[in-house]
């Protein structure tokens, strides 16, 4: 499956995701710009799970531009009611109908802010600043928290390499090379 891992800090996040993809059998190590993460304007999105959503999220979805931060209840309001809206109708222009078991779990930051958000819409966000998803995320997850609470983007992002590099060695549903940003508010 694949290994997302996103680390919080105060006013800035750090979202990263390895580059290989299994599907029947068959990995896929992928190149650049067609990874697990898309970068757009204001966002970072990173998924695990099927594999047409991180195609959808590139090349079709119309993302709404955030509001200017004021507070997180703020941006709450705006994911619950924009951005998820957005990604809805997108899937429906497009004829994607996800079934019981396929669909994508997701990592988005915006502003700085990391939103874990379920195949069912719904969001969560962590108090201890730690998320991930896919198959090596246990690991991913459990390495990050080992290494204690980054002061910095930087070494935030230093963290998540390591996890993730981790993470890879533990799961064979994921690999190197790895691709990490970082988003300051």
């Amino acid at each position: 499956m694949t290994t997302v891992i996103g680390i919080q800090g105060h006013n800035w996040a750090v979202v990263g995701a390895d580059t290989r993809v299994v599907d029947d059998g068959r990995i896929f190590n992928l190149p650049a710009g067609a990874g697990k993460i898309v970068r757009k304007p204001d966002y970072i999105i990173a998924l695990a799970g099927d594999f047409r959503p991180a195609q959808i999220f590139s090349h079709q979805t119309k993302y709404p531009k955030p509001p200017a931060f004021t507070t997180v209840d703020a941006l709450d309001k705006f994911v619950t009611q924009k951005f998820l809206p957005a990604i809805k109708d997108t899937y429906r222009e497009v004829g994607f109908v996800p079934l019981e078991d396929e669909g994508a779990e997701l990592l988005v930051a915006i502003h700085g802010t990391i939103y874990d958000i379920g195949s069912d819409w719904s969001w969560a966000r962590d108090k201890r600043g730690i998320y991930g998803v896919g198959s090596g995320s246990p690991y991913a997850i459990g390495a990050a928290a080992a290494l204690g609470v980054p002061k910095n983007p930087n070494e935030g992002m230093a963290y998540a390499k390591q996890a993730l590099s981790i993470a890879c060695g533990y799961d064979n549903n994921s690999g190197e090379p790895l691709t990490i940003y970082q988003q300051v508010r």
